[in-house]
């Protein structure tokens, strides 16, 4: 059994792959969630993917909290799967919360959520575990590094950060970090996400002169897009509509949602005398709007996607339009952003991308420089890379051994690792239930690996249907089979090939002893195998195999 003072590090997501971030932290049968975050997916009709909590909800009478570090979806985006299973009360900036507020009460679960307003001065006691707080910079206004304060030292969780620069109203709190080193940090948990840049981050300032050039060289309408919680991005959008005497239309229920929270908590400026309905914008001068909405990463149902490809009733974008997208592209989204581009230029629209244009986006997550600033900073005695594909993390831990950390003492750890820091030693020490549950429109269930794998085959093979009549009382066949085709083949083409299979149906079904034939799953199980080894044999394909059984 393991010693109580001992500290267990155990990742349900983000770790190995982008997006998802989830820690948990044991120390003592007390235990806190560190962000719960979600991915999107656009495979196979799946809407998203959140970490599997089985473990979590094993052991949820030992949660004692959840800290939100800031309000980015891949840090907040699963907050009402865990509070559905196992709930506990929730810690976040003003921001953060009121941003989790939109997710809880679209999930029908903020009626019941324990939401608590919390800023960098605060203490959270959790039993075994206090945690502290230092301001880092980020894309998102207050930006939290969790400080965890245990019986056998200090776990620093640097959430996501860079060092800053003119545009963060909160600065990176360096002074606090080195004071942290300098009474000793036993564990560094790390942002790894930019590890494979090199030099410093560039500041959010950086990306201004490339939007005020579109600004001042575009003649008619802007539709500028970008993440609707990159709030940094969207003042600059704003600042310069301002500047150069547009007005400003906000699209996109996330977008509309997320400038309104902001804007009343005071973490926007959103004049009021220059902000128009979407209605509106159609009826000024080209010259003279500029409309902020979701959709850079090609999302079908974004605002932007469906004006590209004309199905957006309330707007539509013309010939001459300046269309901006700013923002990372996503992991696995290329394709989609590629599709609304190319719309967009069917359109006759003036598109700038990163494809296209350089400087459009600035990441809120550090560079080489800044991550090895922060491991000579806070000087820790362990090293763990978060945050990050798996060899994002290898070069982090690379990285970390060039900046003096023994090479003992880091450890790359994927989600389900259980790692245990005690006095003398850090190891994994066993591996927990982890992985990802899809989500598939308002199903909130864990969505079965059978259901993905069938929709793939259907998607690459088709479907094939046997429909056989039979006689009730012997189970012998009255008629031939039936084969109809679904994205297999074409049926007017491979006369040959179905009749074929009609005949392999039909064999398979006589052979059966006629005791195994009244039963009508057997008699369909048979026809299933003989189908799938025909096909598979005949067409190299493996199309999901229905049959039919009907009884008269």
């Amino acid at each position: 059994m393991s010693n109580p003072t001992n500290v267990s590090i155990i990742p349900l997501g983000g770790l190995g792959e982008f997006g998802m971030n989830a820690m948990l932290v044991e120390c003592g049968g007390d235990m806190i969630l560190i962000d719960i975050g979600m991915t999107p997916s656009r495979r196979f009709g799946i809407d998203m993917a959140l970490p599997d909590i089985g473990y979590l909800i094993e052991r949820r009478e030992q949660l004692r909290g959840i800290v939100l570090t800031h309000g980015h979806e891949d840090h907040i985006g699963s907050l009402w799967h865990v509070l559905k299973h196992a709930p506990a009360p929730v810690y976040g900036t003003d921001l953060t919360l009121e941003l989790a507020k939109n997710r809880l009460k679209e999930w029908g679960v903020l009626a019941d959520a324990d939401l608590n307003v919390i800023d960098a001065d605060d203490r959270l006691e959790f039993g075994n575990i206090a945690c502290d707080f230092l301001r880092v910079s980020h894309s998102f206004p207050n930006t939290l590094a969790a400080v965890l304060r245990t019986p056998i030292g200090t776990i620093l969780h640097t959430s996501d950060f860079k060092l800053g620069g003119p545009l963060d109203a909160d600065q990176f709190d360096a002074a606090g970090f080195a004071l942290l080193g300098e009474e000793g940090i036993l564990a560094l948990l790390s942002d790894s996400t930019n590890t494979e840049s090199p030099g410093f981050s560039p500041p959010e300032s950086s990306v201004r002169p490339q939007l005020t050039e579109i600004f001042r060289s575009s003649r008619r309408r802007i539709i500028a897009s970008t993440f609707a919680s990159s709030l940094r991005r969207i003042q600059q959008l704003i600042d310069l509509a301002a500047e150069f005497g547009r007005q400003i239309a906000v699209a996109g229920r996330s977008m509309v949602n997320n400038t309104r929270a902001a804007s009343e908590l005071g973490h926007l400026w959103l004049p009021s005398n220059a902000t128009i309905d979407l209605r509106r914008a159609k009826e000024l001068p080209p010259d003279e709007v500029m409309v902020l909405m979701t959709g850079s990463q090609g999302e079908p149902f974004s605002a932007l996607s469906m004006m590209a490809d004309g199905s957006y009733g309330r707007f539509r974008i013309e010939k001459g339009d300046s269309v901006i997208l700013s923002a990372r592209v996503i992991p696995g989204c290329e394709k989609d952003v590629a599709r609304v581009v190319d719309n967009l230029y069917r359109l006759g629209a003036d598109v700038y991308y990163s494809g296209n244009c350089d400087g459009l986006h600035a990441s809120g997550h550090g560079y080489r420089e800044d991550l090895r600033m922060m491991i000579q900073l806070t000087r820790p005695r362990y090293f763990i890379p978060i945050h990050g594909d798996y060899r994002q993390l290898h070069q982090h831990a690379l990285l970390a051994e060039e900046s003096g950390v023994s090479p003992q003492h880091i450890h790359v750890i994927e989600n389900g690792d259980r790692l245990e820091i005690s006095e003398e030693r850090c190891e994994v020490v066993e591996k927990v239930r982890a992985g990802r549950v899809l989500v598939d429109g308002q199903m909130l269930e864990r969505l079965d690996e059978i259901v993905l794998r069938d929709r793939r085959q259907l998607s690459e093979d088709g479907m094939a249907i046997a429909i056989l009549v039979r006689c009730q009382e012997t189970g012998e066949p009255l008629a031939e089979p039936e084969i109809v085709s679904r994205g297999f083949v074409y049926m007017d083409e491979s006369e040959e090939l179905v009749n074929q299979a009609k005949a392999v149906a039909l064999e398979a079904l006589k052979a059966m002893p006629p005791e195994e034939r009244a039963h009508k799953e057997a008699a369909q199980e048979a026809v299933r195998v003989a189908l799938r080894r025909y096909f598979s044999k005949n067409t190299d394909r493996r199309p999901v195999i229905l049959p039919v059984v009907l009884d008269v």
